[in-house]
């Protein structure tokens, strides 16, 4: 019997067991079926590809020697072929993470490669590149009382009248070892994102927020060798290029046929979103401090946007 979900707003029927995602127990039809099945090695009509993917408009191939094929289509179906003997880790791995994007953009749901939390004045999320802190800012803002909306995607939506919303992911964050250990976090009973590093899933149902809601700002974090923190809110053309930095999988867009969608709905993103470059010295991380300064910030009335 197939497992039910919800993430992004979207109803969820998998044929594996996803714990990482909040259970659905409302019967409402899937959005999104999960299943395992024969996924060819290449695409007959491929219109772009990379080293391990393909992607023609509507669909998306991802083949993986050691973990499986992937096919997912129309943002309504991900379709699974695992390499015998099957290991359901590195299937969620991929299927959660890269499967889930492709989904997200092939619904036209912008798919943002962020963590973020729920404030009072809408969504606050955190941008940035690998070791930039994001996980760890939101565990930060945890400990403070807000809620989280995501840690590495989720999805964005914007209405007819260029009003932007959040919709969440799942209830987990990723934490490093010393990470945790800054956090007062025990890693103990955790289970690790990859078995090589001391890296570590956190789950946070208790404190996650998962209703949409209005998008108040995004964080582009960033290191540099001064001892001074810096907070410089951001231009338009900054902003839309932050958007587009960030986008999750944003090298499969052409071949699905969405480029122009993208570049579009990111301008509206920007048009009407605040967004501010916050850098931190590079060592000690000083995250008290960080996380200070992004508070104070995003507690104000923003400045107008230019």
């Amino acid at each position: 019997m197939p497992y039910s979900y919800k993430v992004f707003g979207l109803s969820v029927e998998s044929s594996i067991l996803c714990p990482e995602l909040l259970q659905n127990d409302v019967a409402d039809g899937a959005d999104i079926v999960i299943r395992f099945g024969e996924v060819p090695e290449a695409l007959e009509n491929a219109d772009d590809a990379g080293a391990r993917w393909q992607t023609a408009p509507g669909i998306y191939l991802l083949n993986l020697k050691r973990v499986g094929r992937f096919m997912v289509r129309a943002g309504r179906e991900i379709v699974i072929q695992p390499v015998e003997p099957m290991s359901e880790d590195s299937i969620r791995t991929f299927l959660l993470s890269t499967c889930l994007s492709i989904v997200l953009h092939q619904r036209k749901l912008f798919a943002l490669h962020v963590s973020g939390i729920h404030t009072e004045r809408g969504a606050v999320l955190f941008a940035g590149h690998s070791g930039a802190g994001k996980s760890t800012l939101v565990s930060a803002f945890l400990k403070r009382g807000f809620q989280m909306v995501s840690d590495d995607m989720l999805a964005l939506t914007v209405d007819e009248e260029d009003r932007v919303r959040v919709l969440p992911g799942f209830p987990q964050v990723k934490l490093w070892a010393d990470s945790a250990e800054a956090l007062g976090r025990s890693t103990e009973g955790l289970r690790r994102v990859l078995t090589k590093f001391d890296k570590f899933f956190a789950p946070t149902v208790d404190a996650f927020h998962p209703q949409s809601a209005s998008l108040h700002a995004i964080y582009l974090l960033g290191q540099h060798n001064s001892p001074e923190f810096s907070l410089e809110p951001l231009g338009q053309s900054d902003r839309f290029n932050g958007l587009l930095d960030n986008t999750w999988q944003k090298l499969t867009l052409a071949g699905l046929g969405l480029r122009e969608w993208h570049f579009m709905t990111a301008a509206r993103i920007a048009s009407h979103v605040y967004s501010a470059r916050v850098t931190r010295p590079q060592h000690p991380f000083r995250l008290a401090e960080m996380t200070d300064l992004i508070e104070m910030d995003f507690q104000r009335e923003l400045q107008p946007l230019v």
